[in-house]
């Protein structure tokens, strides 16, 4: 029998970046299955890490605080796993960390800061399609450090996506695409 997979791809494979690689090195040193799963859960708990390290760093205030949560063990036991989780919290934490960073020191925007951003988004928006809408935390650093034709068209581009989004919904045929779904379980 034939089984659709079509909605099984959730996650994007850059997520897996730390654990490829860490497979990749294991691979040099051993065929064991161990050692590869071993080596994948090492890299993604560095990588991880070295995320999280980075937001501390740069987040203006409450520094043990995230500190202290990036230490319960649970987020230690999603960064030393081969899971998505890890990545996926320290995207996260890593962009609210550079938002606080820009807002509070109030530093422009230039292109150097403007590719940062835009590589913590790109990172966040691939581990879960939900993590997109952290995106809209950029309108939040506002206040002289963007200027005001880029808050602007930020904030244009941001409304004719949801636009766009909202015609294609619309313009959807769900019901016809729940009746091919189904034929093609039978």
């Amino acid at each position: 029998a034939a089984y659709s997979i079509q909605n099984a791809a959730l996650y994007n494979p850059l997520v897996d970046l730390f654990c490829v690689i860490g497979i990749a090195a294991g691979d040099f040193f051993s065929d064991s299955f161990y050692v590869l799963i071993t080596m994948g859960r090492l890299l993604n708990a560095l990588g991880c890490t070295l995320m999280i390290y980075l937001a501390i760093r740069m987040i203006p205030r409450g520094k043990e605080l995230l500190c202290l949560i990036s230490l319960f063990p649970i987020n230690l036991q999603e960064r030393a796993s081969i899971s998505a989780d890890g990545p996926s919290y320290a995207a996260a934490v890593l962009l609210t960390a550079f938002v606080l960073y820009m807002r509070y020191n109030r530093e422009k925007l230039d292109r150097r800061r403007m590719l940062q951003l835009c590589a913590i988004l790109i990172f966040t928006a691939a581990c879960k399609v939900v993590y997109f809408a952290m995106a809209l935390l950029i309108l939040t650093i506002g206040g002289g450090i963007l200027a005001e034709k880029q808050t602007e068209t930020l904030s244009q581009r941001y409304i004719s996506a949801g636009e766009e989004l909202r015609i294609m919904t619309e313009n959807a045929d769900w019901p016809r695409a729940q009746e091919e779904a189904q034929e093609s379980h039978m």
